[in-house]
């Protein structure tokens, strides 16, 4: 069904909530979350969550046109990138290039090889980053996304500050601890972050 499409642009708090609710719909039909780096078979090269998600965003038919054999940049499924749909297009992104992007590696959102499922997201829903607006544009149908480490730099996030957490809210982020911040990336480590700290929903 590809009526869900935003006919006009909606505000990027707004598509990101979309976004997160696909995510959950994508885990009630596959009973687990999409990840940065997706396979329909084990033999086939990844494709993005951007992709993955398209059917539940109104947007069956282009994910039909994907070529899931290829790769993403090659020439036939780069046809399907100048499709960008609205929902990906935020404030500082051009026609092909998006500036939403998953937190993923060992301990985040998702971690690399096997799919995360809403029970091992132990520290909360509401506590637990599943995507950001970055402060940098990345191809939409590319598996590109932001891989945190316990060491390593923090998500930079754009001008507006949005997160999505896994509970399906948006959030402008006040400034945070990298304490607090690194807390809010990691699904199961036991952290307790005081609501309060997070600002007000979107």
């Amino acid at each position: 069904d590809d009526s869900f499409e935003f006919a006009e642009p909606k505000p990027d708090a707004e598509k990101m909530k979309a976004i997160l609710l696909a995510f959950h719909q994508f885990h009630e039909g596959f009973h687990h979350l999409p990840s940065s780096s997706n396979r329909q078979f084990t033999n086939q090269p990844p494709h993005s969550w951007r992709v993955a998600i398209l059917p539940l965003i109104g947007n069956a038919k282009l994910f039909n046109e994907y070529h899931f054999d290829q790769p993403w940049d090659s020439p036939q499924n780069l046809e399907v990138a100048k499709k960008m749909p609205e929902l990906y297009r935020t404030s500082a992104s051009n026609d092909e290039t998006t500036s939403f992007v998953m937190l993923t590696g060992d301990g985040a959102f998702t971690s690399h090889g096997s799919p995360t499922r809403l029970h091992d997201i132990t520290d909360g829903t509401s506590n637990t980053i599943a995507i950001v607006e970055s402060d940098h544009e990345v191809p939409w149908t590319k598996p590109e996304d932001f891989s945190c480490s316990a060491d390593g730099p923090l998500p930079e996030l754009s001008s507006a500050r949005l997160v999505g957490m896994v509970d399906g809210r948006v959030r402008q982020l006040p400034d945070l601890t990298d304490r607090v911040f690194r807390a809010l990336i990691t699904r199961a480590g036991g952290e307790v972050v005081d609501q309060e700290l997070l600002g007000e929903s979107r």
